[in-house]
């Protein structure tokens, strides 16, 4: 089968459009297909069926090698015996086109190192994933990579594999932080409280925040509030706590007298909250 460079694709797609002074509707309208789908080619996140490629070429006059690539493509050949073998490299450039499962079947025979995993991650099942990463978990650059492959994989998946080849110290934090958003909440929860333990400030949990139950927020402000009322960090939590522990807290600064505190805490409360505080 031949295997198209999308990118080429999409750059040639984009250039010819705008060369001829039309938007992404004008030519899906030509082509009898969305406007998303022109999009998506230009962005090279797909590629137009084989049946459009001589039609671009005519409506956007260019010539139909130079569209394709003709002389960058590369051919493979997959066989339909699902028990043949296949190298990493040419399943990364074949998955775009075969069915889920023969790439599943193919992948089972592969142990492939983590630049090829990442290329194939978005046809993987994530259990099929979750095996293939794992046995990577000693390699350099582990962390980094799993954070390229991390949107593919379930959640609990995901976790399984943090548990097993991610501690949570200093030289894994920012990866920690750029996982967040693929997690279970409970796990950044638990992240989150060995922070606070190990650091003692709130700030050492900011960029896990918006990652992080609610409920479990409000505790760690009401629990550094209690220990002290005043503490600089607190405004770190402000944008995630409920109104009603922010009120509760703004009320209790003012009661001391500590306006100029309590006004840190003012722009994140509703206006119908601070006409209550206000007017009491």
């Amino acid at each position: 089968m031949q295997i198209f460079d999308a990118r080429h694709i999409g750059q040639q797609i984009a250039a010819g459009r705008k060369a001829k002074n039309m938007t992404q509707s004008a030519l899906a309208d030509q082509l009898n297909v969305s406007y998303q789908a022109v999009s998506n080619w230009e962005r090279s996140q797909s590629l137009p069926d084989i049946d459009k490629y001589a039609q671009l070429a005519k409506v956007l006059d260019l010539n139909l090698d130079d569209l394709i690539g003709a002389e960058g493509a590369r051919t493979v050949t997959i066989m339909d015996d699902d028990s043949a073998p296949v190298d990493a490299r040419t399943l990364a450039e074949a998955a775009p086109v075969m069915k889920p499962a023969q790439v599943e079947q193919k992948a089972a025979r592969l142990s492939p190192n983590l630049t090829t995993l990442k290329e194939i991650a978005p046809f993987l099942s994530s259990t099929t994933l979750k095996e293939k990463v794992m046995a990577q978990i000693a390699q350099p650059g582990f962390a980094q990579m799993l954070v390229q492959i991390a949107p593919f994989m379930a959640t609990a998946d995901l976790d399984a594999v943090i548990a097993a080849g991610v501690p949570a110290d200093d030289d894994h934090l920012e990866e920690l932080f750029k996982l967040a958003p693929f997690r279970q909440t409970t796990s950044n929860d638990q992240l989150g409280s060995q922070l606070l333990k190990a650091r003692g400030s709130l700030n050492a949990v900011k960029k896990l925040l918006p990652f992080m139950s609610h409920n479990v927020v409000n505790e760690l402000f009401t629990t550094r509030a209690q220990a002290d009322l005043t503490a600089d960090d607190l405004t770190a939590l402000a944008p995630f706590v409920s109104e009603t522990v922010l009120a509760d807290h703004v009320r209790q600064l003012s009661r001391q007298g500590n306006g100029k505190a309590a006004r840190k805490f003012m722009p994140f409360l509703s206006e119908a909250t601070l006409v209550n505080l206000l007017a009491n």
